[in-house]
Order: structure tokens, then C-alpha cells, then sequence
């Protein structure tokens, strides 16, 4: 089950159109029905570190039963590029000195640098 962000405002719970929550509001009262709620965290998680190259290789193995994976560059000034198998600098999302991204994608995902500095990826991916 997907988890739902959910807002408040002015006592009203919003969330997005059509998806159903577990969460309601019934004359101020904020309830959860237990039957229909996410279940917290994960089954396994794998944490590793993987050095950038001026080559596209694999960062992320894909994951059928992925919750979530945060990708963390740890080098101070060099930027990288991370995609799908094809990335390069051009078409991969630009992960700079220090930046993260949090995703819930179970594909393979790749990353490049520009083959100057090979900053180091720091990851940690929940599934199961």
C-alpha cells in the first residue's frame, strides 16, 4: 500500500482525489482505521557506498518490494548525474556536492560523473 500525504487545513483533512486513507476527521475527532493504515518501515534494508566514473554504472539494483532509497552525494565540490540505464550528463538528474534524493522507484538506476572527480554516493534502501 502506498503511503498518502495527507494536509490540514482549517480542521479539514485534504488529500489527493480519489486515493483512499485510513485517516478521518469526524467532529474534530482525528481517527485511524487500523485495518486500512500503511504499516511502518520495512522488512530489510541495504546501505552501501558506490564511487561516481566518468562511465554510467549501476547505483541502485531494481527492486520489486522497494519502500524507499535515499541517495546521498558525500563529495564537498563535485556534482554527478543519475537516471535510468541510458544517463549521461546531459540527460540524468543533477545530484550536487552534498545534495540527496529520496525516491520510491523500483528500476535500476544509474549514475555518471563528468569524469573529472568521482564523488562518492552514500545509499540506503528500504524493501521488503
Amino acid at each position: 500500500m502506498a503511503t498518502v500525504a495527507a494536509l490540514f487545513v482549517n480542521g479539514s483533512l485534504l488529500t489527493p482525489a480519489g486515493v483512499p486513507t485510513p485517516i478521518n476527521v469526524t467532529d474534530g475527532v482525528l481517527e485511524v482505521d487500523a485495518a486500512t493504515a500503511d504499516n511502518a518501515g520495512a522488512g530489510s534494508q541495504a546501505n552501501t557506498q558506490v564511487t561516481a566514473t566518468g562511465t554510467a554504472a549501476t547505483l541502485v539494483i531494481a527492486r520489486a518490494t522497494r519502500r524507499s532509497c535515499l541517495i546521498v552525494n558525500t563529495h564537498a565540490t563535485a556534482s554527478c548525474w543519475i537516471g535510468a540505464a541510458t544517463v549521461t550528463t546531459s540527460n540524468g538528474f543533477k545530484l550536487g556536492p552534498g545534495a540527496g534524493v529520496s525516491f520510491t522507484f523500483t528500476g535500476l538506476i544509474q549514475v555518471i560523473d563528468d569524469g573529472a572527480t568521482h564523488p562518492v554516493l552514500s545509499i540506503f534502501d528500504e524493501y521488503g
